[in-house]
Order: structure tokens, then C-alpha cells, then sequence
């Protein structure tokens, strides 16, 4: 049975753009463009602090405490652990993924979500 989304979570638009209704054709392959959705966007702070602000280094960050990157390495954050947050784009279009050292999930019983801080 095929599922209609009006907007497709991966097609979301910003700021008075349009998307266009998507059709799937399975519940795994729905799941999958939801988790793929996902994982593009991200926690909002998963990568937040993880690098210097170049731009603080030469005296020139006009966002202060609303910069995105660090200011000094006390503030430094870790970087997150992606492995398996992402859907294997070989598995998702061959059906199979022959990369040994594959870092991406091979369908959605196998992802992995990252962690909101």
C-alpha cells in the first residue's frame, strides 16, 4: 500500500519555499526517508563548539555568545559519534552495500540515533 506524505521530511522547505508530496511505497522505505530527514537535520547542538571560531582568533566574531563555534578550548565540545546515523546510500539504492568498513546503517532496525545534548 502505497503512503502519500504531503511533504516529504527531507524536502521540508525554508522560509516560504514549496515542497512536493512524495509517495513511498513501503513502511520500511517511509521510516527510512524519516530517518534520513532526520539525520540531515541533526540535533541543533551536535556540532555546536566542537571547533575554534576562526573569526574570534583574529579579533573579528561579531556573534558573541550567539557564535556557533568555540571561543576559547575550555569551551570546546566533543565531536559526536555519527556511526550508523546516516542510511548507506548503496544500501538504500542497490539494496546491498558491499564496503566492509561501511559507517552508514543498512536499513532502520540497524540506525542509530544521535543523542540530543
Amino acid at each position: 500500500m502505497p503512503y502519500q506524505l504531503s511533504c516529504a521530511p527531507a524536502a521540508r522547505p525554508s522560509k516560504g519555499g514549496t515542497c512536493q508530496a512524495v509517495t513511498v511505497e513501503t513502511l520500511e522505505s517511509l521510516e527510512a526517508l524519516e530517518l534520513t530527514a532526520a539525520a540531515a537535520r541533526g540535533p541543533p547542538d551536535s556540532l555546536r563548539k566542537t571547533k575554534l571560531c576562526k573569526f574570534h582568533l583574529r579579533s573579528r566574531c561579531s556573534r558573541g555568545e550567539l557564535c556557533s563555534y568555540a571561543h576559547s578550548v575550555h569551551e570546546l565540545s566533543p565531536l559526536p559519534d555519527l556511526y550508523k546515523t546516516r542510511l548507506c546510500y548503496s544500501y538504500v539504492r542497490l539494496g546491498s552495500c558491499e564496503d566492509a568498513k561501511c559507517r552508514h546503517a543498512h536499513g532502520v532496525a540497524e540506525s542509530c540515533v544521535l543523542a540530543a545534548r
